[in-house]
């Protein structure tokens, strides 16, 4: 990667980069040693976690991701994913809500206290805003990561809201998810694409337990012959759920997935 400044700064917010190689006989050490750096291989993804281990986001896997501006604005783009990190003892006039930042709890009503002292004047308020400053990035970004996966995926577009309902409950932010959450419950394409996701979860489970026909070779069941015999019974059984699927619940995003999956597998 070119050296970029924009980068060197977004990079210090991030701290380990893990790659998963699947054993030496990974895909993606089968396409290094033939392509080097010629292209990009779209199985190689980047991940940002949080630092309790769960994804945060993972890159689009095109050739804009990996080129120094893209992946550097990519990175950029969680700069506030990580809760704010505050010493409680520095605020002597908030100190409930001072405490109640640093262990999140009761963050919602503790937000809109928040919201309401930062708007009046004197040292209490200045406080106030210094822990606005903390929260809110981190809230607004949980936001338009929700939002942002409306179309694209709409189950996760909705387990975000959730946990934005739950985590800032008491507080503007909270209540408007919580309303969301209701109506989607209640919405008939949101319940057809989430009963289209929890088949295609368990496919895509399946898949990660599929054999190899060969220990020194990658598993490639779309044209492999014998691939596809070590893994009869499980192709079958993708094929059936990949099939009900794209007819059941057709016009969902899932059926989409479920779609592409079966063409790259080969399970017509």
């Amino acid at each position: 990667m070119l050296p970029d400044p924009q980068f060197q700064e977004t990079a210090k917010s991030f701290v380990r980069v893990n790659l998963h190689y699947n054993g030496l006989g990974g895909s993606i050490i089968d396409w290094t040693m033939k392509a080097g750096s010629a292209k990009d291989h779209p199985s190689v993804l980047g991940f940002v976690l949080d630092p309790e281990g769960k994804t945060l986001g993972i890159s689009k896997g095109d050739a804009s991701t990996y080129e120094p501006r893209g992946f550097t604005q990519w990175l950029a783009s969680f700069q506030n994913t990580s809760f704010p990190l505050i010493d409680p003892s520095a605020f002597t006039l908030l100190k409930k809500e001072a405490a109640s930042v640093a262990s999140r709890k009761k963050l919602g009503a503790t937000l809109a206290t928040l919201r309401e002292k930062a708007g009046g004047e004197g040292d209490e308020a200045a406080e106030a805003k210094q822990l606005l400053e903390k929260v809110l990035p981190y809230a607004e970004w949980k936001w338009s990561q929700a939002e942002e996966a409306k179309e694209t995926d709409p189950v996760a577009s909705y387990e975000r809201f959730s946990e934005i309902a739950k985590e800032l409950q008491g507080d503007e932010l909270g209540d408007r998810a919580d309303e969301i959450v209701k109506a989607l419950k209640k919405d008939k394409a949101f319940k057809d694409e989430l009963a289209a996701h929890k088949i295609f979860a368990k496919i895509e489970a399946a898949a990660t337990k599929l054999k190899k026909c060969n220990v020194s070779k990658p598993l490639d069941v779309a044209s492999c012959d014998a691939c596809r015999v070590a893994n009869r019974g499980a192709l079958a059984g993708m094929a059936k759920g990949l099939a009900k699927i794209v007819k059941k619940h057709d016009g969902t995003v899932t059926a989409g997935k479920a779609a592409t999956l079966r063409d790259a597998l080969n399970l017509k």
